[in-house]
């Protein structure tokens, strides 16, 4: 700890409380021998816990107040129930990663080996590369969040349901899943288990850019921000249906779903093939922005897009329009080939673009 005065040096306590070990650094909460005249009080605070290579914790609990928290690169740790990093007004920095095969065994900046991560600040920004095992949960509310999310390797009998989140108010959002990459090569690492993967992601202020794996489920929103989503379906062998749903009130929304990718056993080294999009449940709905929508070329099902204000637009080979009209809502439906999948775009006051397959 360094300060400009000693007089303001804070003091460090250290207690045990049923088998917690606690440090207290308590500074001065008011100075009444201060000189107003003088420059401000200044203290800085660097405090670095060190934890045994390979160490295992029943949890961890990080709570601050201005304090910013850094993982440092190599840390190599795990903790049995939950890990927790909680600051108000610092930020939360973890190192990142090259954008590199996302496999269990593949090198990465440090090893945080818990099944359910949390990461939360008011105003602090969040950046950095963090793990994702069963659950993930970034949060700020006015800071801005750049994260790099790995999927980890996961027992067995608990691989079910991973879900990854972010969070926040007024602030800018970017997550980029390193698995993407992976999918849409067909490259399944060994490690890398095909489980059920749920997306959620949510500002009310802020531009939300992202690049995602989905399986089931994928809930992505912002009030008055714009949207510009990759998703990268990853179906299991059962014919289970897959949701995306993007809401958008006042920004544009940019939506690119790739070609979908199956797994065709558990685990181990798996193949992979690319099915067609047969029962892929969309919903997008705007108020305010134009919405840009490209799914690929192998979607089959039905599309339903119902615009106010503005002008529908929809592309692709292989299109059946079944009605077109304008009176108070414009509306176009109709069917790509024979599939349950079914999309339904709601606008209005802005321009709709429905495209299958790439532009040529």
């Amino acid at each position: 700890m360094t300060c400009i005065d000693e007089r303001l040096r804070p003091s460090t306590r250290f207690s045990d409380e049923d088998g917690h070990q606690i440090v207290e650094i308590i500074s001065s909460r008011a100075l009444d021998w201060w000189d107003c005249l003088d420059s401000p009080p200044d203290i800085q605070i660097l405090v670095t816990i060190f934890v045994p290579p390979v160490a295992f914790l029943d949890s961890l609990e990080i709570e601050l107040a201005h304090l910013d928290v850094e993982i440092s690169k190599g840390l190599v740790m795990g903790v049995v129930s939950s890990a927790t990093i909680k600051s108000v007004s610092g930020n939360i920095k973890s190192p990142r990663t090259s954008e590199m095969d996302d496999d269990a065994g593949a090198p990465v900046p440090y090893l945080m080996q818990s099944r359910q991560f949390f990461i939360e600040t008011v105003s602090g920004y969040i950046e950095g590369w963090f793990p994702l095992y069963d659950l993930l949960r970034i949060s700020s509310e006015l800071g801005h969040v750049d994260a790099q999310v790995s999927r980890k390797a996961a027992d067995e009998e608990l691989a079910k349901v991973v879900q990854p989140g972010v969070n926040t108010i007024d602030t800018k959002i970017k997550l980029k899943e390193l698995l993407t990459s992976i999918v849409k090569r067909g490259k399944l690492g060994k490690n890398v288990a095909p489980r059920d993967y749920q997306v959620s992601i949510s500002t009310r202020y802020g531009k939300i850019k992202a690049d995602v794996v989905g399986t089931s489920y994928a809930d992505i929103r912002s009030h008055y921000g714009e949207l510009d989503i990759n998703v990268h379906p990853l179906l299991s062998k059962k014919k289970e249906e897959t949701t995306l749903k993007t809401r958008n009130v006042g920004g544009s929304t940019t939506v690119t779903v790739h070609e979908a990718v199956a797994t065709a056993k558990r685990f181990g080294r798996r193949r992979t093939y690319s099915p067609s999009l047969s029962n892929f449940m969309a919903l997008h709905s705007s108020i305010g922005g134009q919405l840009d929508l490209c799914y690929p070329a192998t979607l089959k099902g039905k599309f339903f897009v119902k615009n106010m204000a503005h002008d529908n637009s929809v592309v692709g080979e292989d299109i059946e329009i079944t009605e077109q009209r304008q009176d108070v809502w414009r509306l176009v439906t109709g069917k790509k080939g024979d599939g349950e999948s079914c999309i339904e775009v709601y606008a209005m006051a802005g321009n709709v673009k429905l495209q299958f397959g790439k532009e040529e």
